[in-house]
């Protein structure tokens, strides 16, 4: 890295940015390239560094195309940080979820050292506080990156949105105010002096993380014992394959099988490994395409796919014609009827 860069965050977020620019129909390249950021290098390497100075340029382009003062929300909820070593390595030490919160600083320091992030206890609540260093430029809509960011993450192990007692943000009140009441679903106060998610303590002690992910656990292994074969490792790939393509080495792992056994028992079908994840992945494009208003890139990602370009072509070779495609044949068929 050039010596004479000072401050850095990880690639990865501009990564979700592009992905939020997808979704919303805008075309990433031209204003990563304004930035002077290769998108492709992002997408080889999303743990790297960037220039804090290149980021900011990005959300300031990112906010003149959109003309969405409210999209750094968006942008989190796009987040791929929860697939980051540093995140996961926080995420399996916890043994409850205020500690993962207490572990914050330090993981998000290994993230970014261009902000401060402290933690501010009152007797119910505590304050997630972010806050840029001296001459550090930071967007406004990078920090509601953050905290949407922050919030799905939370939402994946509290089913209920009451964590959140209130936010505080340093930026400027919006012309409308409803983006980010929706997407904190509390009060949120703007023109204040710090930029504050905060969060209640009652709700966060009642969730154990590893009790969760045992339950999650039991409940699979429960529901495996009762199917056959193709139908375990049918479930198997459904549930795994958003965060990569599965393989059979994986799957054989999760089932206490050999490759050989799975593959014997599942040659005397006529099938294979291969097959199945093939047919998993029809019927969840499929069921994608037509059941949700899912972006196709987000429809990708959820089937295992590096990117786009990979998922449009098998979809091309398993049904003759383009993901949109078949989704507006879809509508169509819909209204006829």
């Amino acid at each position: 890295m050039n010596q004479a860069i000072k401050y850095t965050t990880v690639a990865v977020w501009s990564l979700s940015i592009a992905n939020a620019l997808y979704a919303m129909d805008f075309d990433p390249n031209e204003v990563f390239k304004n930035a002077g950021i290769s998108l492709a290098a992002i997408k080889d390497d999303p743990n790297s560094l960037l220039d804090i100075k290149q980021m900011t340029a990005l959300w300031k382009d990112v906010a003149l195309i959109t003309q969405m003062p409210h999209f750094g929300l968006i942008v989190g909820q796009y987040s791929n940080i929860k697939k980051n070593h540093v995140y996961n390595h926080l995420l399996k030490k916890s043994d409850s979820l205020l500690q993962v919160l207490e572990g914050l600083p330090s993981y998000y320091g290994k993230l970014s050292n261009s902000v401060c992030l402290t933690l501010n206890n009152t007797p119910h609540l505590l304050g997630i506080t972010i806050s840029p260093l001296e001459g550090v430029e930071i967007s406004d809509m990078a920090i509601d990156a953050f905290f949407s960011s922050f919030v799905c993450i939370i939402n994946g192990f509290v089913e209920s949105d009451a964590f959140i007692h209130h936010v505080e943000l340093v930026r400027s009140k919006p012309k409308s105010t409803r983006p980010w009441l929706d997407s904190f679903n509390c009060e949120t106060k703007f023109s204040q002096e710090v930029n504050c998610l905060w969060l209640n303590k009652s709700v966060l002690t009642q969730f154990s993380v590893k009790n969760l992910q045992l339950e999650k656990k039991m409940a699979v292994n429960l529901a495996l014992d009762k199917m056959t074969l193709t139908e375990r490792i049918e479930r198997l790939i459904h549930s795994s394959i958003a965060n990569s393509e599965p393989t059979l080495d994986e799957i054989a792992a999760m089932l206490n099988m050999s490759v050989r056994s799975i593959s014997r028992s599942l040659k005397e079908e006529g099938l294979t490994f291969r097959d199945i994840l093939k047919q998993k992945r029809q019927e969840l494009a499929v069921h994608y395409l037509t059941k949700t208003e899912d972006p196709i890139l987000t429809i990708s990602e959820n089937l295992g796919y590096k990117n786009m370009g990979n998922f449009t072509r098998a979809f091309q070779t398993w049904f003759g014609q383009s993901p949109s495609h078949y989704r507006e044949e879809s509508r169509e068929k819909h209204k006829i009827k």
